[in-house]
Order: C-alpha cells, then structure tokens, then sequence
C-alpha cells in the first residue's frame, strides 16, 4: 500500500500542479519519479515536524495541495498544536499520509507507536479520517478528497487485507449471532475467525470500515437491531474510537439493550519484537477473536 501512495501522488502531480509533497526524512525511494518531473514541488524537511505542518499551512493558504508524509506519533501526536490551530480552526486543505501507526513500528519500541492518532484527528473539527485496508482503498479515497478543505488524515498500515474494492460500512458477511466491526488488515483474521465459529454454530455478521469520519452508521444499525451483540476490533486506542463512534449509536436503537466488547490497545506496548509477535500478545490473532466471540454470545 506504501508504493501505491507514492504512485498515486505522482500520477495526480503530473497534471494538478498545485501538489506539493512534504516528508520528515522518510519514504524518498517511493517519489524518485515525482522528483524527476517536479523536483521542485518535494521537499524532505527532516526531523522537524512541527516546523513541516506550519510550511504547509502556508502552502496551503497560497492554495496548494500539500501532502505532508511521516510516521504516525511524529506526523500527529507531535503536531497536534499545529494541526488544531493552523488548519482546524481555519478549515484548510492539508493531506495526512502517515505510516507505523499502532505498532507497525514494532522493532524500534514504544517511542514510534501511535495508539491514539486516529481518535486525535476525528477530535479536530473540519477532519476526515480514513483508514484503507488495501492499495484499492487508499487510491480511491485519495483521489477523492485530497482537494477538499479541511484535514484529511489517511492511516496506511504495513499489511493490506486480501479483499478488493470495498466499500466504507461494508457488510462482508451476514448473520445474526453477533456484530464484529473491524478496519484495516484486521479483517482477514476475523473473516477466519467466522469461519471457526460457524462451525459451533455461531454466526457474526461482519461490517467493514475504511472511513471513521465521517461515521456511517446505515448497516451498523440494522445489524445491532438484530444481534444486540458487538464486537469491536481496531489497532487503536480502547479510550476512544472505532468503539465510541458504534456506542454512540445505541440512542438509535429501540432496544437499547447492548452487550460489547472490544479488541483494541488499552495500555503501552513496552516489549519489542516484529509485528505479529506484538500483535498476538496484545490480542490481534484468530484465536482471541474466536475467544471473545464466544464470551459474548453466551452472555445474557
């Protein structure tokens, strides 16, 4: 999905000349071609992130397309001042492509994960955020948004899904046992996990998200109305998220009876390893979906 960015960009560079490209000292290999047809609209700004946002933000008042690149602790946690101030509260135009999100970073420690840059951005008013599972995903949603005012964040992780072409809120499979809500590349391992529970008769209905804000909530509501079980499954924060925007939802339901639980990151990563080994200790893996899963549909 990385080299799909950089070739997205570059294809839209080519014609929109109002592109500027902006990176903290990563990701050169993926804009050599970008280089050689607009030098001049990529700047690599370094280890000073803070100082790349307030660049953009003047670009973007010149009226520019700036595409700010780096990793997810260093692009939003460290911005968040200037992201609040130079384009929130003004509404202009600055596109977020983040890598190592969560704990994609897994073998350089906890300094490089970012477990809340999802719920920070939807906190900002006149924020989009996006999280595509595959190269389809992140293209789509790109070209689509990438003029429009307002911060866009696009959360890319290390691994894509083996879908192609969803759709936002997608139901990838029905039932009526319970609600599993899930993004990114978490969904193959879910779809596995269904499958291991239909076999002891249990049947979750699977909605997929690429896009958190704006929250579509159409088949979220349908599904709770009838499984009153869910299910929520994001490399993000447990403290808000995936899980609060489906929470905030159970006002639409006439019974508002709802059991939950979540798979999510409650507390700091402090081990070090790569990213499955991280993963399956924290909760990410086929068996513990299956685990809790099965905790909710036998609650009363």
């Amino acid at each position: 999905m990385r080299s799909t960015f950089g070739k997205t960009v570059t294809e839209l560079a080519k014609k929109d000349k109002k592109i500027v490209v902006l990176v903290g000292d990563i990701s050169h290999g993926l804009f050599g071609d970008l280089r050689k047809i607009a030098n001049e609209r990529y700047f690599n700004i370094g280890i000073n992130e803070q100082s790349m946002i307030n660049i953009a933000a003047g670009l973007s008042m010149q009226g520019f397309n700036p595409i700010v690149h780096t990793i997810a602790p260093f692009l939003i946690d460290r911005n968040f001042e200037q992201l609040k101030l130079d384009f929130s509260y003004q509404n202009q135009n600055i596109n977020l492509v983040s890598i190592g999100g969560a704990f994609d970073y897994s073998k350089l420690g906890c300094t490089h994960h970012s477990y809340a840059d999802l719920s920070l951005v939807m906190h900002l008013n006149n924020s989009k955020v996006f999280i595509p599972g595959s190269k389809d995903e992140f293209s789509s949603l790109f070209k689509n948004n990438y003029k429009l005012p307002g911060i866009k964040y696009y959360k890319i992780f290390n691994k894509s899904h083996s879908f192609k072409k969803l759709k936002n809120a997608s139901i990838i499979c029905k039932g009526k046992s319970l609600t599993i809500v899930c993004n990114g590349s978490q969904l193959d391992n879910v779809v596995k996990s269904v499958e291991k529970l239909n076999i002891l008769n249990i049947y979750p209905e699977i909605i997929y998200y690429n896009t958190l804000k704006p929250f579509k909530d159409f088949n979220l509501i349908k599904s709770l109305s009838k499984t009153k079980k869910l299910l929520v499954i994001e490399e993000n924060s447990s403290q808000d998220g995936m899980l609060n925007l489906c929470l905030k939802r159970v006002n639409k339901l006439k019974d508002k009876s709802l059991n939950y639980e979540s798979i999510s990151i409650s507390k700091f990563i402090k081990g070090y390893g790569d990213y499955t080994t991280l993963a399956k200790a924290n909760g990410f893996s086929v068996n513990h979906i299956v685990k809790k899963s099965k905790k909710l549909f036998y609650e009363k």
